[in-house]
């Protein structure tokens, strides 16, 4: 019988992550993902949420100063792709599976003046997508208003469009809270948006959650027992269930009536990254067993979000739209990696969700 204790949950799949990393010859504390983007400029295939006629990334060119990378990251009118040649990336298990954005030594001459604060440049991103938000609605923008917060699903970093980037095209989305930031604090921030908000005389139509990668997999990690990795009775994911919990109730804490739109993860595919090297390190060897416990991970996912919420509103907790995406994400195309989806997918996501809300009076 498999330790399913509370304290092995992160060091079963962590450890596993470790050792193919120290084969890599990769630091073990972080694992590089974004190396490939820094000599050059890859421009994102479709709009990301900023007006025509902006500088683009290749107008800057060579070295520039920490301090200056830090003002074009934060200035609304440049594009999300600009920092593509800067930037690096890196994902620290221990902290979440978003891709922390680090600057490029090669190209940015003071990189180590990058405070030692993790996710210190995404959170840059999300500011200047804020101030892209209160700018359009400064400018009398009638678009329905969308709340989102979120992981990288929601909001990649500067390589990739993502489903808030999508989502912009038909709402003004205003990204809200920080990277690896905890739900207890949420409220506070929340209550001051919806003020400011009401100073336009405006409300939003629907906050948008995209929340629990890391705790989804050291929950199915900890309970999988390995001899059969999808359980008759499902994974349960007892902290992915009290962390989607916690984040409804201090939302209706601020805003009883506000819609809440949370999406599944869909099936992952193991692609012969850290994940597979994790599932094998805690006893999945063949290949069809860590298929089998992707499917039965996103399975769970859904399962979860459903004692809460259902596609029309109507669940448990009314008012609580939950987007399924496992159909979206069959085949190995469907997925930019082992647990990110392809900008066709993402866009995919993102129109579902437009057109439940629609469907159900969200958007107008």
């Amino acid at each position: 019988m498999a330790d399913h204790s509370v304290s092995r949950r992160l060091p079963v799949w962590w450890e596993a992550a470790h050792k193919f990393l120290e084969m890599q010859k990769i630091d073990a504390s972080r694992t590089s993902i974004g190396s490939e983007h820094i000599d050059g400029a890859t421009q994102m295939s479709a709009t990301d949420g900023t007006s025509g006629g902006e500088a683009q990334a290749g107008d800057v060119q060579g070295q520039i100063g920490f301090g200056r990378l830090v003002a074009l990251m934060s200035s609304p009118d440049m594009p999300k792709s600009f920092g593509s040649p800067f930037l690096g990336a890196v994902v620290v298990p221990e902290l979440g599976l978003e891709p922390m954005l680090v600057p490029s030594p090669a190209r940015v001459q003071d990189a180590d003046r990058c405070p030692a604060i993790p996710g210190f440049l995404n959170d840059l991103l999300r500011e200047r997508a804020a101030r892209q938000f209160w700018r359009r609605l400064h400018d009398g923008d009638p678009s329905p208003i969308l709340i989102t917060q979120g992981d990288s699903w929601l909001h990649y970093p500067v390589w990739r469009r993502d489903i808030a980037d999508r989502l912009s095209g038909c709402c003004n989305v205003l990204p809200v809270g920080r990277t690896f930031e905890r739900p207890e604090q949420l409220a506070p921030g929340l209550r001051d948006v919806i003020a400011n908000l009401k100073r336009y005389g405006r409300e939003p139509a629907a906050y948008v959650l995209s929340i629990g990668a890391s705790t989804i997999l050291s929950d199915a990690f900890a309970v999988a027992g390995f001899s059969d990795p999808v359980p008759a009775s499902g994974f349960p994911l007892p902290n992915y269930q009290s962390l989607i919990e916690r984040y409804i109730r201090g939302i209706r804490a601020v805003s009883p009536g506000l819609r809440i739109a949370i999406h599944g993860y869909g099936r992952f595919i193991p692609m012969d990254g850290w994940l597979s090297a994790a599932m094998i390190g805690a006893g999945l060897r063949e290949s069809i067993a860590r298929e089998r416990f992707g499917i039965g991970v996103g399975d769970a996912v859904v399962t979860t979000l459903s004692r809460f919420g259902a596609p029309d509103g109507q669940g448990a907790s009314p008012g609580v739209f939950v987007i399924d995406n496992r159909d979206l994400l069959t085949e190995r195309r469907d997925w930019a990696d082992e647990v990110h989806p392809s900008e066709e997918v993402c866009d995919l996501i993102a129109d579902r969700m437009v057109e439940i809300l629609r469907l159900n009076g969200g958007l107008e």
